[in-house]
């Protein structure tokens, strides 16, 4: 089990790291940090911008 969450962990880092590269440049996307206060109202104003 314990071999298991670790693989489970290693995976999904590596998959966050391949999804960053593949986006960083994406003219589309506006990234809002996780830990921002201000995340919901930066996000409705993306949001906004692109209606």
């Amino acid at each position: 089990m314990e071999e298991a969450i670790e693989r489970t962990v290693i995976a999904t880092r590596r998959f966050a790291r391949r999804q960053m590269a593949w986006w960083k440049d994406d003219p589309r996307i506006t990234w809002v940090r996780y830990d921002d206060p201000d995340r919901v109202a930066h996000a409705l104003a993306a949001v906004a911008q692109r209606t």
